[in-house]
């Protein structure tokens, strides 16, 4: 995440539900060298969502997944055409009240 607000409440909901092993970073302290099956999630409208993948350089050209949501339906060509360039392959993609939802691989 970009708000390290969203990082704390993030952490303490992992806590809450048991799920102990999920690391939470601002971008630039993102590190990968532990990480098994890398899975990044991003809940961010699209020009946040740059802005982070700008900054996780260690997380450039390696093979994870991305989840991702936070855009609009109106927004969808111009999101596809970035994350094409990111070279993220889209796998599947989710519609709900007119907000996007995405599934990537790299």
């Amino acid at each position: 995440d970009i708000d390290p607000q969203a990082i704390t409440h993030a952490r303490e909901n992992a806590l809450v539900n048991n799920f102990p092993s999920i690391t939470f970073s601002l971008p630039d302290a993102c590190r990968v060298e532990t990480w098994q099956k890398p899975i990044v999630v991003m809940n961010m409208i699209a020009s946040e969502q740059a802005e982070a993948w700008n900054t996780l350089h260690g997380l450039h050209g390696i093979r994870l997944i991305l989840a991702t949501s936070g855009i609009l339906k109106e927004g969808r060509q111009a999101y596809l055409a970035q994350t094409e360039l990111w070279g993220w392959q889209l796998l599947k993609e989710e519609e709900m009240d007119g907000w996007l939802g995405f599934v990537f691989q790299t």
